[in-house]
């Protein structure tokens, strides 16, 4: 499937191809491409045991009916309960969470400017989920992060510019890893 992305990515770059998604199981999902120069109406197989946004990054989406505000986990159970989930709209706000990238490998001894990033205008909260003590090490050989900022605004860039400030805020100590020999 890689070698598929690669090459869809390099022939059509930016350009949106049609896809008519038919569902054929609650987690699978295929598509007839309309694109006849590449694949004369091929049929491919676009994403199996899809699974949704999770954790708490599932925070910054938030739908609205006429029965008033639900998550996405909500709306998601209601679906494959097989109910109408048609009334729920995404709400108007723009939304976005960052992921607090580790910058270095070391030790995690704590966090100076929390108060000040949750206090940045349209900063929803900020939360710093690694443990004391805990042992760092960056993506790509690490697999998880120091924390989350959350944020929302009337439009995309508000929720970006307010993300990337609250990020600025925040100063992180860690100590360097002390090597066992």
């Amino acid at each position: 499937m890689r070698d598929l992305q690669d090459f869809l990515s390099v022939r059509l770059g930016r350009r949106a191809i049609r896809l008519e998604i038919i569902e054929r199981a609650n987690n699978a999902f295929i598509s007839t491409i309309r694109y006849r120069t590449l694949f004369r109406n091929a049929t491919l197989v676009l994403e199996v045991a899809a699974r949704p946004i999770g954790g708490l990054c599932s925070k910054t989406l938030r739908f609205v009916s006429p029965g008033g505000e639900a998550s996405l986990e909500e709306v998601l159970l209601r679906h494959a309960l097989r109910q109408d989930v048609t009334a729920f709209t995404r709400e108007r706000a723009a939304s976005g969470v960052m992921m607090i990238p580790i910058p270095h490998r070391g030790v995690y001894k704590g966090v100076h400017g929390e108060r000040e990033a949750g206090s940045v205008p349209d900063v929803t909260d900020v939360q710093i989920t690694v443990k004391q003590d805990a042992m760092l090490v960056p993506l790509p050989e690490g697999k998880s992060y120091l924390g989350f900022i959350f944020a929302r605004a009337t439009t995309p860039l508000a929720v970006e510019q307010a993300l990337r400030a609250a990020h600025a805020k925040l100063r992180f100590v860690i100590d360097r890893e002390i090597a066992v020999v």
